[in-house]
């Protein structure tokens, strides 16, 4: 609840990170991040984002949130389950976020994957689109034989 003015700013474009943590008296603790991934969609979406992945510690008594427009649920599980949960259709994952899980899912704590994190090279991800007799797929360069059903409602502006 404290910091939701501060959300609802950064969803208008209306305000900074950097201006609430002076707000606040906080001190933004980049140190402690590792460089996990770097996504760039793919050619033909109607959007198109640069994304950087980044992963952290959380505190034990850190409450999940989410900003209600690219996400809609917040809660702590394991790459793992979120994985199984995904494959049980329990909630949609886009292509990017299952291989960030997949690659994830192979640590057995954070700091394991925290230290993997800072002694990788950040390979750029940019899927490719394929329109198709099947309907629009996407898949990686480097991994065509494995091509993902694109829902048709994110090939849509």
């Amino acid at each position: 609840a404290r910091f939701d003015g501060y959300r609802l700013a950064f969803n208008q474009r209306k305000g900074s990170l950097i201006d609430m943590a002076h707000a606040e008296n906080l001190r933004l603790a980049t140190d402690l991040l590792g460089y996990f991934a770097h996504w760039i969609t793919p050619e033909g979406m109607p959007k198109r984002f640069d994304t950087h992945f980044f992963i952290t510690t959380a505190p034990a008594e850190q409450q999940a949130a989410h900003d209600r427009l690219e996400t809609s649920d917040g809660i702590w599980i394991s790459p793992a389950e979120a994985l199984a949960r995904s494959e049980r259709n329990e909630f949609p994952l886009v292509f990017a976020t299952i291989h960030q899980l997949r690659e994830l899912a192979v640590f057995h704590s954070v700091k394991e994957a925290l230290e993997a994190s800072a002694m990788q090279h950040v390979v750029t991800h940019v899927p490719i689109l394929e329109q198709g007799a099947e309907g629009t797929r996407v898949y990686l360069p480097d991994d065509a034989a494995n091509k993902w059903d694109v829902p048709d409602h994110m090939t849509r502006s």
